[in-house]
């Protein structure tokens, strides 16, 4: 099985994110998901963490800047780029 970087999103996380650029709560994206609210709790905290992020808001940002989330459409969509990093940056390393 392939390593996923320290930089990328599962596709839960993809979905998560997809529903905070909806402004849903957390709440709902857990109902929409089948999760508990403290676990896509725990994944907003693991990627705010992952990019720098100081909120939810800076977060969504960052996501459609790395390309994770498009705005071509509403509602809005995952594209499929599991990289929520900066490639330039080059932190987009395999996991240990």
């Amino acid at each position: 099985m392939g390593q996923r970087c320290r930089g990328c999103v599962s596709t839960l996380e993809s979905h998560i994110l997809t529903g905070l650029a909806q402004g849903k709560s957390l709440r709902q994206i857990g109902e929409r998901l089948y999760k508990s609210e403290h676990t896509v709790a725990y994944h907003v905290e693991k990627m705010e963490r992952m990019v720098g992020a100081p909120n939810r808001a800076a977060l969504v940002a960052a996501s459609f800047i790395s390309g994770v989330l498009s705005s071509d459409a509403w509602p809005i969509r995952p594209t499929g780029d599991t990289h929520l990093c900066s490639r330039k940056r080059h932190d987009c390393m395999p996991e240990s």
